[in-house]
């Protein structure tokens, strides 16, 4: 639309709101239309105090006609008193403004949250929660309501007017939409739309990635099948070139693209304003990690970059790992798994923050600074145990962690607690004696590494009797009954309960002294 012809649809959704206020829905509308109507028609250069009246009047006539139930919308008041406050000016208001959608959101206040945000003139996809206003994420079956969508394109607008850019995440979801218009039968209505979309990505290209790009050309090719070429669709084709990363068409709607751990230069904006990154502290083949300092406190955390695949990070969609993590992280936790504290969804990757132990190593390289590469057994219970219940948490979540070794677990080399990491790589199980056997094997190996280095596999006899003529009968007892296999296997209580355990349990004031004053790591 023409910046005239928007005004006067705003305008016309103003006074359709405003004959529904006794609706709460209605009402939240009226205030996010009224809003739009300001920034518009002044360029953004809106004064908060006339916001501020908006909400005031908006709350004191939903209270006349709502009553009671106008007390869920006591966000207003002081939202609208921080907008007339005397401060009301400046980057700290505009922050203390957000901060006080990122409480609303807490609260699952998320129109409230997403008005906060709209205040503060917020690019969309800052926020988890913040890539349809009034929407807290993506339906599962990824159609969007007009409502929805109307009030996001509005808000993409106005924001452009002073910035003249459009918006990084939320093209993702146009492109959504324009597959649900082919799916109504609209293909050239979707056709339109993806111009729009290329036409956005044409005025800020820097702000987009090879993977919002590949899904659009591979969708393009699919409409454009048997019709004459595009000027717009070649300079797509042309800027993904230029951005040097392969693209082979592998059928239709399906692209193969080169994954590459993201590097520091790469980093996002909304990453880099709330941390400070620094070295590497690992890199994998789809996922490289960072330390960093959180800004608002100085908390030293890690930075985990996850590169997507073609098929993952639908905006609004929990990747695997998180979707894992939250269900290990709720309450009550286990402190032997590692946290994490929040994540992001920009570009082709995902971050996760998590919590980083200082000062740590993998448990791999712990054993390898000790004489011989492996522990004494008194250290190894010590950490086994902490082990054991990691695993015994995500098995009583009905979480699989399938890489459970020593190069995923960290270990404070101070305080010798330890942390499971790494849940990349994870499943999620039923509470059976299959998933019980799984977890035993993984412990029994970890222990074999702890106690006795890297031993040759040649069969389990064979381990287990090198096993034997280095460590105790305690201990290889309980080594062969995690790899044994056994139609009634213990269970990770069971194991715990080991004799190897509970033997060890009279020396252990002995062991910690010992630990302390002889056997630290080089």
């Amino acid at each position: 639309m023409q910046k005239e012809d928007l005004s006067r649809f705003i305008q016309r959704r103003c006074q359709e709101c405003a004959l529904h206020l006794d609706d709460p829905d209605q009402l939240k509308s009226y205030f996010f239309w009224m809003i739009m109507e300001r920034f518009l028609n002044q360029n953004r250069k809106v004064m908060m105090a006339e916001i501020a009246i908006i909400l005031f009047q908006g709350y004191s006539y939903g209270r006349r006609k709502l009553g009671r139930i106008m007390i869920q919308e006591d966000w207003c008041l002081p939202l609208a008193r921080l907008l007339s406050s005397a401060a009301a000016a400046g980057d700290q208001h505009r922050t203390d403004i957000i901060k006080m959608g990122d409480d609303f959101a807490s609260r699952g206040r998320i129109f409230a949250a997403h008005l906060c945000y709209v205040v503060g003139r917020q690019e969309l996809g800052f926020r988890r929660k913040f890539h349809l206003i009034g929407c807290e994420r993506i339906p599962t079956n990824h159609i969007i309501s007009q409502e929805v969508l109307k009030r996001t394109e509005v808000y993409e607008y106005v924001l452009s007017l002073t910035s003249g850019f459009g918006q990084p995440h939320f093209q993702k979801i146009k492109l959504i939409h324009a597959q649900n218009l082919v799916a109504v039968g609209l293909k050239a209505l979707a056709l339109d739309y993806c111009e729009s979309i290329a036409t956005t990505i044409f005025r800020s290209p820097r702000l987009f990635n090879r993977y919002i790009l590949a899904q659009l050309i591979v969708f393009c090719e699919k409409l454009l099948e048997g019709k004459e070429d595009v000027d717009w669709m070649m300079k797509l084709r042309r800027l993904f070139r230029f951005f040097s990363t392969p693209i082979s068409v592998v059928c239709p709607d399906q692209v193969a693209l080169e994954k590459i751990p993201y590097q520091p230069e790469e980093f996002e904006e909304e990453v880099k304003s709330q941390y400070i990154v620094g070295e590497i502290l690992g890199k994998g083949s789809f996922s490289s990690v960072y330390a960093a300092v959180r800004k608002a406190d100085g908390k030293q955390v890690a930075l985990k970059y996850v590169t997507k695949d073609l098929h993952e990070g639908m905006p609004g969609e929990k990747p695997k790992e998180v979707e894992m993590m939250d269900i290990l992280c709720k309450p009550p936790r286990c402190k032997n798994i590692v946290e994490l504290q929040e994540w992001f969804d920009i570009s082709s990757c995902f971050v996760l923050v998590l919590e980083r132990p200082i000062p740590s190593m993998d448990l791999q390289k712990f054993c390898k600074n000790y004489q011989d590469g492996h522990l004494p057994e008194y250290l190894a219970r010590v950490i086994l145990q902490q082990v054991i219940r990691a695993a015994q948490h995500c098995f009583d979540r009905g979480v699989f962690h399938s890489d459970l070794r020593t190069q995923n677990i960290l270990i404070n080399t101070d305080t010798l607690e330890v942390k499971l990491i790494d849940f990349g790589c994870v499943e999620m199980l039923c509470k059976n004696s299959t998933g019980c056997r799984s977890y035993l094997w993984s412990l029994g190996w970890t222990l074999v590494e702890l106690v006795c280095g890297n031993i040759f596999l040649y069969n389990l006899d064979h381990v287990i009797d090198s096993c034997s003529q280095m460590i105790s009968d305690d201990c290889c007892h309980l080594i062969s009954q995690c790899l044994i296999h056994s139609e009634k296997p213990l269970t990770l209580d069971e194991l715990l309960n080991h004799s190897w355990f509970t033997s060890g349990l009279e020396d252990l004031s002995h062991d910690r002294e010992l630990e302390k004053n002889q056997l630290r790591p080089l």
